[in-house]
């Protein structure tokens, strides 16, 4: 932050200087500055053109390429702007004039990027008009339709690929809420554009996450899974290979499809299989509990000592520190041990090995979409069951339910979710132990290992078990 404000000072009107300044202060929840920054943006035009400096932040929002940090800002923007009808139609005029200039110059790049953005603001705030939802469609479409011609002009492959990712998004909802909210031919249509969608790019998420979403809600459970039987195989593969830092990527393909298909028990028990890593002594025994008991001890008072005197940090990153110290403790201890004790070496390199898995299978877990509040003890989310990876925390969802018109969202209120309750301790240990809780016909509970679990998994899709290993 101190490195855009030194910058500012020198000047304070380059576009690149306050989209940075802007990012910041919306990623720590400045709102005060962020409002100001936008307010400026909205009523100061660019040197030489009509559009004003805000269509400037948006574009350089796209072409960055990062979608978290895109969405944020949009909805910084969007939720503003919309705020006040004489701010929405200063926006308005300067995207009019932006995606005029850029269609009366030929600039293809340009105005498919614009079209992005215009959908997008009437997107995030589609649920207060019908006619705005069908503008945003349009304005989405023929973002699409631009795409096609990049080829030709464009300098950077990525971004023409990213801008076709967040127009596919978008508009695959569009479609959804319109398929599944009107009747006849209006709901026939926009299936059909939802299924060309997916034919034009198979590899889309978004495009096949809502689908799929589509074919449960006319109970066709078949067509769905369907959508995603090459996935379960990729999701399956990465699970059994030799990396244990890709399995959080597995877990979420699981999680993912499962929503989708509609077996939310399943996507739960996925997701618990990939919460947000904790450190401390309760869960250190347990990941020790197989080891030597002498080791486990020495390792046990090393922790304990250094939680009397611990590194300074923010209090969401403490479970991380802690485990790096017994980690370098564990490390400092086998290498020292190779010369003299290989065997004893070995043992502490297996530990090693323990905490690699555990920090890489449970360290980024899942938050909400909407604030990044984690998912873990403390806080459950509710998870779209349209949307393509989205959650809600509580706060966030209440928020959707009944909050006032005109706030930039990630989700709609028309949706439907299923609950990720808080993941308990009890939960989050079974989940160090690869153990899944199944239900059991009389109505009790039953612990299993994640691998008899997904073996489970592959004989309802009707795939082979024994293709993987599991039992």
């Amino acid at each position: 932050m101190r490195y855009w404000e030194e910058a500012s000072k020198l000047d304070g009107d380059d576009v690149d200087i306050l989209y940075g300044r802007l990012q910041q202060y919306v990623a720590s929840k400045q709102e005060d500055e962020a409002r100001s920054i936008i307010q400026k943006a909205l009523t100061k035009k660019l040197p030489g053109k009509d559009s004003t400096m805000v269509v400037a932040l948006l574009a350089t929002a796209v072409s960055n390429g990062d979608e978290s940090h895109m969405l944020s800002v949009f909805k910084a923007v969007f939720s503003l702007v919309f705020s006040d009808p004489e701010l929405w139609a200063t926006f308005q005029d300067g995207m009019e004039a932006a995606i005029e200039t850029a269609r009366k110059a030929g600039k293809i790049n340009e105005l498919s990027n614009l079209l992005l953005l215009q959908g997008s603001a009437e997107y995030y705030l589609r649920r207060d008009s019908i006619e705005m939802s069908a503008t945003a469609t349009r304005h989405l479409r023929e973002c699409l339709e631009l795409i096609h011609d990049w080829d030709e002009v464009a300098s950077r492959g990525e971004e023409r690929l990213f801008v076709k990712q967040s127009a596919v998004a978008r508009l695959s909802i569009l479609y959804l809420e319109t398929a599944m909210q009107s009747n006849g031919e209006e709901s026939e249509i926009a299936a059909e554009r939802l299924r060309q969608l997916h034919e034009d790019d198979h590899a889309a998420n978004d495009a096949r996450s809502t689908l799929a979403s589509l074919y449960m809600s006319k109970g066709q459970k078949g067509m769905a899974r369907g959508l995603f039987r090459a996935d379960m195989v990729e999701a399956f593969n990465i699970l059994v290979d030799s990396d244990v830092q890709n399995d959080g990527d597995g877990f979420t393909m699981l999680r993912t499809l499962l929503c989708h298909t509609g077996d939310y028990e399943n996507a739960q028990r996925a997701a618990l299989l990939y919460s947000k890593m904790r450190f401390n002594t309760t869960i250190l025994k347990e990941l020790l509990a197989e080891e030597e008991p002498s080791i486990t001890a020495d390792l046990l008072m090393k922790y304990e000592n250094y939680q009397r005197n611990p590194k300074a940090c923010r209090p969401e990153d403490r479970p991380w520190y802690d485990l790096q110290y017994v980690w370098a403790e564990v490390s400092r201890l086998a290498t020292e041990l190779e010369a003299v004790d290989s065997q004893r070496a070995i043992k502490y390199r297996k530990i090693e090995q323990i905490f690699t898995k555990h920090e890489r299978s449970h360290w980024w877990g899942f938050s909400c979409t909407n604030c990044d509040l984690p998912w873990d003890n403390d806080n459950g989310l509710h998870a779209c069951k349209y949307c393509y990876n989205v959650g809600l925390c509580d706060a966030c969802w209440s928020k959707l339910q009944f909050s006032e018109a005109g706030r930039a969202f990630v989700c709609s209120g028309t949706h439907d979710w299923y609950e990720l309750p808080p993941c308990t301790m009890e939960q989050y240990l079974y989940a160090c132990k690869d153990i899944v809780v199944m239900k059991t016909d009389d109505g009790g509970q039953e612990a299993v290992s994640a691998s008899k679990w997904l073996g489970m998994l592959c004989e309802e899709w009707g795939l082979s078990k024994t293709d993987w290993g599991f039992e």
